[in-house]
């Protein structure tokens, strides 16, 4: 069992630009944009997905993105995770993505969902969630909606340190036993 204060979390969507990356970005000089993401932060999805395989949680991932560049849809083939990209409003389209793919009511998703975020696109669907996380490097309009703030900046351990939160320590140590004993 996850830590009992989150056990009632069915899914969790995180923002891409500033939660799972610094927020930069570096473009060459052909105008390709490139993007820095914390490995740290890889292993932390790959302990929630393998609290999944093994029975602890049971908790549906989405990577939730404005951009319109691939890097995030890259990112997450890598990481095996579901991603949009192009959302341009992400309450409205988690409101429907709630009722045509999942077949339940968006407040029954909201109630079910924690959601990480750093910014203000992001603001709406962090009040409307369960629970919402952020990086100390958000938005202080962010900052004031989020039931946690980090002390660890996006893409420098944010979403790992809040997966180990979601998780709690008893999963984290069983965890362990399971995969590297």
């Amino acid at each position: 069992m996850q830590n009992l204060k989150y056990a009632d979390i069915s899914y969790l969507v995180m923002d891409f630009d500033g939660v799972m990356t610094d927020d930069g970005v570096y473009v060459n000089e052909s105008g390709v944009e490139m993007v820095r993401c914390s490995r740290f932060d890889g292993a932390g999805i790959n302990l929630l997905k393998n609290a999944n395989r093994l029975g602890f949680t049971n908790i549906e991932m989405l990577i939730l993105s404005t951009e319109v560049n691939h890097v995030a849809l890259t990112r997450s083939l890598k990481l095996g995770l579901k991603c949009e990209i192009n959302v341009q409003n992400k309450f409205d389209f988690l409101s429907q993505r709630a009722i045509s793919e999942l077949g339940i009511s968006p407040q029954e998703f909201f109630d079910r969902s924690i959601y990480f975020g750093n910014d203000l696109n992001d603001y709406y669907s962090m009040r409307a969630s369960r629970y919402s996380f952020a990086p100390d490097n958000s938005h202080p309009k962010i900052k004031e909606v989020a039931d946690k703030v980090f002390p660890e900046m996006g893409g420098h351990g944010f979403v790992r340190a809040a997966i180990e939160q979601l998780l709690g320590a008893t999963v984290i140590d069983s965890l362990i036993k399971e995969m590297y004993a």
